[in-house]
């Protein structure tokens, strides 16, 4: 064949397109939404109620006094009570001798039994023998109470109480898939000759 002429050679060209598609994915999504938790505090402040008492000193000095002849009620009313019964006594038994006496010598001659009586008296008297005693004053009572510590202490009190939300709302977004087709599958076909394409 010459060269200058056309080649009469058929030549099936097939030119394919892939089909394309576009997929984007959404997750699903959870939400949950927890409330702040309610706190509640009680506090008191701790007191001290300790307190320390006033010391104290008592000075008893009646027992000085009472030597010196100071009496109060009761001292007076046991020496009164206790000389009644000494006098008393006493006078018992000198009553009881002067009755044994006018019966045993006042029928006698010669006997004045009440002058006799009357003069022993007084010749007793005479013969009482007058003795001072000294003695060293007592001293005075002393007794000192000390300070002391009295009362408690109050602690106080912290309470603390931290409620949480019964419930959590939640909020669920369910995911999906979207399927784009972006280029549609082609197959193209088409007869040439030589250089010479042959469009059907």
């Amino acid at each position: 064949m010459d060269t200058g002429m056309i080649s009469s050679r058929l030549n099936l060209n097939v030119r394919q397109t892939q089909g394309m598609i576009s997929v984007k994915t959404t997750l699903g999504k959870l939400e949950s939404h927890f409330g702040q938790p309610k706190m509640d505090g009680h506090y008191e402040a701790p007191r001290s109620g300790v307190y320390a008492t006033q010391p104290s000193i008592e000075i008893d000095t009646y027992p000085s006094r009472h030597s010196y002849g100071f009496t109060n009620h009761s001292d007076f009313a046991k020496e009164a009570q206790q000389k009644g019964f000494e006098g008393a006594s006493e006078g018992r038994s000198r009553r009881t001798q002067e009755a044994w006496n006018y019966i045993e010598n006042a029928a006698k001659p010669g006997r004045n039994v009440p002058q006799e009586m009357a003069q022993s008296k007084l010749r007793d008297n005479f013969r009482v023998k007058r003795h001072m005693v000294a003695q060293a004053i007592p001293d005075p009572k002393i007794t000192v109470h000390p300070s002391e510590l009295q009362g408690s202490n109050d602690r106080g009190d912290i309470s603390l109480k931290i409620t949480p939300p019964a419930k959590a709302p939640t909020n669920f977004t369910p995911g999906h898939v979207d399927i784009e087709l972006t280029q549609a599958a082609d197959t193209h076909r088409w007869i040439s000759m030589g250089h010479l394409d042959l469009r059907a």
